[in-house]
């Protein structure tokens, strides 16, 4: 089974997915393949939004994270580059996923039609205030936080398309159950 775990920043889902993988599931991280993809295009990168943004002949993504999520214009453009490369490696993912349970870990799933690929989309929910905390404990500061989650306000209409909702307010067992539990209900044993 092809599970999406879908929210926005800081929601608990990749967290949940890493607790996931430990117990045999296959985790394709749209992150993880959204940095590979900008090492890939950082020539395109680097044309588009200046030398500026590279560092030691890399993107440096907080400088770049920097630029675009302050300005809707140039996120849409980077995601115009990337979003195509990142939905090509995913598929390749998960063609090579073997798993009785694949998840797809991302908050642009449904932007970047990888949702037709899942049997099921499991929406994570969390108050911007927490999502907020749990970015600054992994060092980011208060503004960027805030201006990463004001970006991905859209994707609060995606709760409609999916099959099951999961609060991740509580503890990280907490949600681990709980998940758990939709996916006993989908008939996958975890």
């Amino acid at each position: 089974m092809v599970v999406g775990f879908v929210g926005k920043a800081g929601s608990g889902k990749s967290t949940a997915a890493e607790r996931f993988e430990r117990f045999g599931a296959e985790i394709i991280s749209l992150d993880k393949l959204g940095h590979d993809a900008l090492e890939e295009e950082k020539k395109q990168i680097a044309d588009s939004f200046g030398k500026s943004i590279l560092t030691c002949d890399k993107v440096d993504r907080k400088k770049l994270s920097k630029k675009v999520f302050e300005d809707s214009k140039l996120l849409q453009k980077l995601d115009e580059i990337l979003h195509p490369v990142i939905r090509r490696k995913a598929l390749k993912a998960l063609e090579r996923c073997h798993s009785k349970l694949c998840i797809i870990d991302g908050a642009l799933i449904h932007e970047i039609g990888l949702a037709d690929y899942c049997d099921k989309v499991i929406w994570f929910e969390c108050t911007n205030k927490s999502s907020v905390e749990r970015l600054m404990k992994r060092g980011m500061s208060r503004v960027r936080a805030e201006s990463i989650l004001h970006s991905q306000s859209h994707l609060d209409s995606m709760k409609e398309r999916v099959n099951a909702e999961v609060s991740t307010s509580g503890s990280i067992d907490e949600t681990f159950e709980k998940v758990r539990e939709v996916l006993f209900e989908w008939g996958v044993v975890v």
